[in-house]
């Protein structure tokens, strides 16, 4: 097995086990696990006080810029509003829904003491947007493109500057299986097989499908 492959392998597999191994420790009968937060990494990650690193699931807020790299437009609104958000409470991760990635990272929807999910209400604010990925909670999926759908059409957040640059009157090529969006430039979306592929005239229309920006191509702006 190549050496990529292998490594990726044992990430599933850690990730797999993680889960698995925490399960137990949340509770035999566990349906909701109150944990409260140590750091706030970004717009989507979470850092728990027992160290467990959670990724909100279905969602992707733009990314902080590490080692003198800048970061991306709104990154630091978005990681704000969730560290106003999750200060000082104790939210809940419905165990039954977690899963892992392959860096080992609990994907989970977190709950704010409201029953309020902290994915939507980003989402909402137009802190981050929809993030598909196959079977994971695919069932919320539609809640959170909604909620997606109204902070575009008010401009909420960073919609406002989103859909009004010059890359958002650009056509995008789509890739229906991985619900993500390419730049009709990009090699990746150069190798989407021709069942796959739906043609964008527009980001907006991209996003408004619940696409998501291929992570080599994304159009997403630098923060100035």
């Amino acid at each position: 097995m190549p050496t990529g492959q292998s490594r990726l392998f044992r990430c599933l597999f850690l990730g797999c086990l993680l889960v698995a191994l925490l399960l137990p420790a949340f509770s035999v009968h566990a349906v909701d696990w109150q944990v409260r937060v140590k750091r706030v990494l970004d717009g989507d990650t979470l850092i728990l006080e027992r160290g467990e690193k959670v990724r909100l699931q279905g969602i992707d807020a733009p990314e902080i810029g590490h080692g003198g790299a800048p970061s991306q437009y709104f990154a630091r609104e978005a990681k704000r509003e969730l560290l106003r958000l999750v200060q000082g409470q104790t939210l809940i991760i419905k165990t039954e829904e977690i899963s892992a990635d392959r860096y080992g990272r609990i994907l989970a929807h977190v709950y704010l003491p409201t029953k309020e999910s902290l994915n939507y209400l980003l989402v909402e604010k137009g802190l981050a947007f929809c993030f598909f990925y196959k079977g994971q909670n695919e069932h919320k999926f539609p809640h959170l493109l909604a909620a997606q759908r109204r902070a575009m059409d008010v401009r909420q957040g960073f919609w406002a500057r989103i859909l009004t640059m010059d890359a958002a009157r650009k056509a995008y090529l789509g890739n229906k299986r991985s619900k993500r969006f390419h730049r009709l430039s990009c090699d990746f979306g150069q190798r989407v097989s021709s069942k796959n592929k739906i043609l964008f005239s527009s980001l907006k229309e991209a996003f408004y499908a619940g696409f998501a920006p291929c992570r080599t191509c994304t159009p997403w702006p630098m923060e100035k």
